[in-house]
This record gives C-alpha cells, sequence and structure tokens, in this order.
C-alpha cells in the first residue's frame, strides 16, 4: 500500500506541472494588482468624480486594508481553486490516469485524500500570496495618495494575531469549497459538471439564503441550511467590526459545515469506489 506521504508529493507535482495551475496562479496575481490600480485610479480622481474618498481609504489603508485584502483574496482564490479542483480530478478521469496510482498500489481513499491534501495547500498558498499582494497595494496606495503606510500596524503583535485569525478562517472557508467542487465532480464524472455547479452553489447560494432568511423564522432556518450561510459567517469575522456570534450560532454554524463536508466526502467516496477505473480505462 502506497504511503500517503509519497501519494501527496506525486499529487503536488501534477499540480505544478499543469499548465492551468500557473495560468490560474497568473490571473489570480493580474486581478489583484488591478484591483488596488483601480482603487488608486479612483483615490486619485477628482472630486467632482462624486468618489467618497475618505470611506474609500479607509477601506483599502491599513489597518482596515488587511481585511479588504482578505476579502479580495477569499473571492479570487474561492473560484481559482475550484476550477483548479474540478479541473484536477476531472483531468484524471479523461486520460486514464487514475489507474497508474491504483495499480501502484494506492486505496481510492488515499487518492483522494492525497489529492485533497494537495489541492488545499496550492488554495492556502494563493490565499497568503494574494494577502500579501492586497498589503503591498496597501502601502503603494499609502505611498500615492501621501497617506501613512501603517509600518507601525505591521510590525505589531495585533497585525500578526489579525493575520493569523483571517488565514485560520480563509483555510476552513476553502476547505469546503475544494471538497465540494472534488465531490460534484468526481460524482458527475465532468469537470464542467464540477466547475459549472459549483460556482453556481458559490455565486447564487448567498443570495439565495439571505432572500430566504427574510421569509419569517422558518425562512431563517432553512437559510442557514445552506452551506453559504456558514461559510459566510465564518468570513465575516474578518472585519473591522466583527459580528458576537452566541453559542446557538457557533453550534449551527459548526454543524452546517461539518454535515455538509461529511455528505459531500461520503457521495464522492461512495461514488469513486464503484467505478470500474482499471476495467474501462
Amino acid at each position: 500500500m502506497t504511503p500517503i506521504g509519497i501519494l501527496l508529493r506525486v499529487e503536488l507535482i501534477k499540480l505544478i506541472r499543469r499548465p492551468m495551475t500557473w495560468t490560474l496562479s497568473i490571473i489570480l496575481v493580474i486581478m489583484t494588482g488591478f484591483t488596488y490600480l483601480s482603487m488608486i485610479i479612483a483615490l486619485l480622481a477628482p472630486e467632482s468624480a462624486g468618489i467618497d474618498t475618505v470611506t474609500l481609504q479607509k477601506q483599502v489603508l491599513l489597518p482596515d486594508g488587511l481585511y479588504f485584502a482578505a476579502g479580495i483574496g477569499s473571492s479570487l482564490t474561492t473560484i481559482m481553486i475550484i476550477i483548479l479542483a474540478a479541473g484536477s480530478v476531472g483531468s484524471e478521469f479523461s486520460w486514464a490516469t487514475v489507474r497508474s496510482s491504483l495499480l501502484m498500489g494506492a486505496t481510492r481513499v488515499r487518492f483522494l485524500v492525497a489529492k485533497l491534501l494537495a489541492l488545499e495547500i496550492f488554495a492556502v498558498a494563493w490565499i497568503i500570496i494574494t494577502i500579501l499582494l492586497g498589503l503591498l497595494g496597501a502601502v503603494i496606495t499609502a505611498v500615492v495618495t501621501d497617506n501613512p503606510v501603517g509600518a507601525s500596524y505591521l510590525t505589531s503583535a495585533t497585525f500578526a494575531g489579525d493575520l493569523g485569525m483571517v488565514l485560520f478562517h480563509q483555510v476552513i472557508v476553502l476547505a469546503v469549497w475544494t471538497i465540494i467542487a472534488t465531490a460534484i465532480t468526481v460524482i458527475t464524472g465532468s469537470l464542467a459538471a464540477g466547475i459549472g455547479v459549483t460556482l453556481v452553489t458559490m455565486l447564487l447560494g448567498s443570495t439565495v439564503a439571505s432572500v430566504v432568511a427574510h421569509i419569517g423564522s422558518i425562512g431563517k432556518w432553512v437559510a442557514r441550511a445552506f452551506p453559504n450561510r456558514a461559510l459566510d459567517s465564518i468570513l465575516a469575522l474578518d472585519s473591522t467590526t466583527p459580528p458576537s456570534y452566541l453559542t446557538s450560532d457557533w453550534v449551527w454554524i459548526v454543524l452546517n459545515i461539518v454535515i455538509w463536508t461529511a455528505i459531500f466526502s461520503f457521495l464522492a467516496l461512495r461514488r469513486f469506489q464503484r467505478m470500474n477505473l482499471i476495467g474501462n480505462s
């Protein structure tokens, strides 16, 4: 039986060598840079443009700028990891490369676990890179607009604590979306379905849940069944005025994440175990 460490190393090498990985990485960097370039242009616009520069500066510059960078990073990285996860799993089926790992002694459970771990490592690397680019963007914006760069905050223990909590929340959210994208791709056996269904779920789920939540007390509880609701609640903590959750709030948030993760993991594994990957390859 092939050790999980070897399988993880193989999956990481696969991802590193995939053109899609580098294409998505470049897009991620460009989109982050473009966002901050847009902010700088908006802040340098004449007053007649009708832009509230005071509010915009507070949002982009440090210390609030850390949460702005996290928000930008979360949105972009989630989309990128969904595409990468679906692409990584879908290509295994289309290229019939799964059988190579299975014939080498890898169990299907270990194969999926290694792939998920490799994807999560890339997701964490991407969110770290994006946040660091965001912090650089905040500093550049401060210099261009003649504002303090926030050096004292960047060198403080408060910044280290804030950054640590932001990364912790992002890792949880990215892990869930990675599992969902992987599971849908495995269940459907289609790269297109994995990307399409997961992106629609991510982009529209929060909106639908918000609408349902306004339909009385029953709607509130129905909305809490959406995975988006729990994940958005986690991300809401990354702000200058985070919500204060009660014990009951944390119970449903944790249960929501655990239950959905378990459901998608079970369905993906069950589907994967029933596939005759070797015989049909």
